[in-house]
């Protein structure tokens, strides 16, 4: 089933276009990556799916038509590059955030923040302060916390950037499990194909606003063809030499 569908989006800020008429697809339980340098429109085109930036163009989730719609009613989780948890709030408290919002009753929120901590390896941590957990401990907590409303699109803004490269392959190594468990969709912002190789099914490469090229994670990454290649070979070679 597809889960995401994007067809012809476009972002303008000012007289700058920041994203020309992008178009993918994603399916339950898979991983597209936008990758390409800073500036190439990958992050304005996620916040344009997630609806926190105005667009033209048409965006699908479960098949339903949500340009029209607020952020909150598209059925999309955003996760930032930082964890962004609140320091009022205690492990469960933060992973329970969006369940009161929608008015989820206090006994099946517990419930489901306790299966989702589980998930991700904190279980009994929920009443640890934020302050109190490591950094990777605080990305599965906000990782918890997107994926407890059973999202259809989780949209990840270069998630990892701050933690190692042994925690980052780690989270990304949990997020293939839940997303393969659970039938979510996701769309990974990223200038690292490293990261893209370790989580996406596909990649779409995004240079100067538009995509460039696009197909399989590992072979277009590992054997960059056409006019983009010198681009390809450059992204390839400052991350993945340990990867090949």
């Amino acid at each position: 089933m597809n889960m995401l569908r994007v067809e012809h989006l476009s972002v303008r800020h000012g007289s700058v276009l920041a994203v020309q008429e992008l178009s993918c697809v994603v399916e339950s339980g898979r991983c597209l990556a936008l990758l390409g340098p800073s500036g190439a429109g990958k992050t304005t085109a996620l916040m344009a799916i997630a609806g926190l930036l105005p667009a033209n163009g048409q965006v699908f989730i479960r098949e339903q038509a949500v340009q029209d719609l607020p952020p909150e009613r598209r059925d999309a989780v955003y996760l930032f590059q930082e964890p962004l948890l609140f320091p009022f709030l205690n492990v469960e408290g933060n992973v329970t955030f969006g369940l009161e919002l929608r008015g989820i009753p206090a006994r099946e929120r517990k419930e489901r923040a306790a299966s989702m901590l589980e998930r991700v390896q904190l279980a009994g941590f929920e009443r640890r302060a934020p302050e109190r957990l490591s950094g990777g401990q605080q990305q599965r907590v906000a990782i918890a916390r997107a994926l407890v409303t059973s999202p259809a699109v989780l949209l990840l803004d270069e998630p990892f950037s701050s933690l190692d490269v042994a925690l980052r392959a780690e989270m990304a190594k949990l997020l293939c499990e839940l997303r393969s468990e659970l039938g979510f969709a996701t769309v990974l912002v990223t200038h690292d194909p490293s990261e893209a190789i370790r989580l996406a099914d596909d990649v779409c490469v995004m240079v100067g606003a538009r995509i460039v090229t696009r197909g399989p994670a590992r072979k277009i990454l590992a054997h960059p063809q056409g006019p983009d290649e010198a681009l390809l070979a450059i992204l390839r070679d400052s991350h993945m030499r340990e990867l090949e």
